[in-house]
């Protein structure tokens, strides 16, 4: 998906788009797929012609969306669900402040959730029980959602020598994230039990690995 008003699907193993939905001018940053509906949440920043960001929700991953936003947060970074058809979305105010918020099943108002302030928001997955957040390249800290707060309940420590925010995918009981010199590697890891990747995949000397997900293949 690029960073821009535009969301590609591939098929499986795939190198060309077989759909694009236009996301109506804004920057689209994130995104994630309700299991239980099938229905698509993108993450949009703001831009100078939209001003505030937004979630777009398409009806089953295609079609006109509609756009959902809370008035306290101005961009919005990740989105994941959980297995109840929640939306759990991470953003920003216009200070730059980390915000964290859920729209819950068959809602249309955002409820703001209370966390550490010491985490640094990144991207958010759901791992089959938790909501994880990623607060830099190493930690992925699992979070319990209840009663308007989202509370640590288990961290996942990778060793990886990256930077800030990249992107980590969870699949299956494995995590895979960038690692290597200039994150020119995959890496793969136990989850939720994570330090030394257990396998490495090279992605050529001047990769930059910024973003990852996991294509299922259908079952023969």
């Amino acid at each position: 998906m690029p960073l821009k008003g535009e969301v590609l699907e591939y098929s499986h193993g795939g190198t060309s788009p077989v759909a694009t939905l236009d996301d109506k001018g804004f920057r689209t940053l994130g995104c994630a797929v309700d299991p239980i509906s099938g229905d698509l949440a993108v993450a949009n920043l703001a831009t100078t012609h939209s001003g505030n960001g937004n979630i777009a929700l398409y009806h089953q991953g295609s079609g006109t969306p509609k756009f959902f936003k809370a008035d306290w947060i101005s961009n919005y970074f990740s989105c994941t669900y959980d297995d109840n058809g929640n939306l759990v979305v991470d953003g920003s105010n216009h200070s730059g402040y980390d915000l964290l918020a859920v729209l819950p099943k068959n809602s249309k108002t955002f409820r703001a959730l209370q966390f550490d302030s010491s985490l640094n928001l990144g991207v958010l997955r759901w791992d089959g029980q938790h909501v994880t957040v990623n607060d830099n390249a190493r930690n992925i800290y699992q979070l319990a959602i209840s009663g308007g707060k989202a509370t640590v309940v288990g961290k996942t420590v990778l060793y990886t020598g990256g930077r800030l925010h990249l992107d980590y995918w969870l699949q299956g009981g494995v995590v895979l994230s960038a690692t290597g010199p200039h994150h020119s590697m995959i890496g793969e890891w136990k989850y939720p039990k994570g330090r030394k990747p257990v396998v490495r995949y090279s992605m050529g000397k001047k990769s930059d690995l910024e973003a990852i997900t996991v294509s299922v293949a259908a079952s023969r």
